[in-house]
Parts: structure tokens; sequence; C-alpha cells
């Protein structure tokens, strides 16, 4: 690709993403619609798997990852 190519190409995906923006703010869904949903989301959840939910050992080692990592962080801040 030439740079001229390259140029068109992100100014073209720039104003794709603005567009987006655009219409995702026209269309975004009241904040009660959003809750609602969220809420029948973790009703259908607990319906299906039960409440609480079952154990997810691969999210618990992510979770376990991120706060060691973390911990490693603030140690070396404190230094």
């Amino acid at each position: 690709m030439s740079q001229d190519e390259i140029k068109r190409w992100i100014a073209s995906r720039r104003a794709a993403a603005r567009r987006e923006r655009e219409e995702l703010s026209r269309t975004a869904p009241l904040p009660e619609d959003s809750i609602r949903q969220a809420l029948a989301l973790i009703a259908l959840v607990g319906r299906q798997l039960g409440w609480p939910l079952p154990d997810d050992p691969v999210g618990r080692a992510e979770d376990e990852l991120a706060w060691d990592t973390w911990a490693r962080l603030r140690e070396r801040l404190r230094s």
C-alpha cells in the first residue's frame, strides 16, 4: 500500500467510527431499559444454571492473575 492509500484508509475508518458514534447516540437504549435487560439476563442465567453461579475455574484463574499483577505493581510503586 502506498502512503496515500494508507491515509485514505485511516480517514475512512475515522469517518466510519464517527458515523457509528452518531448513530449510537441517536439509538442508544434508555438507562431504565438497560437495567431491565441486565436484570432479565441475570434472572435467566439464574434459572438455567442455578444461583449462585457454578464455579468457573478459568475465570477464577484470570481473576487471580489480575490480582497478582496489581499486587506486584503496588509493591513496585511503594518502593
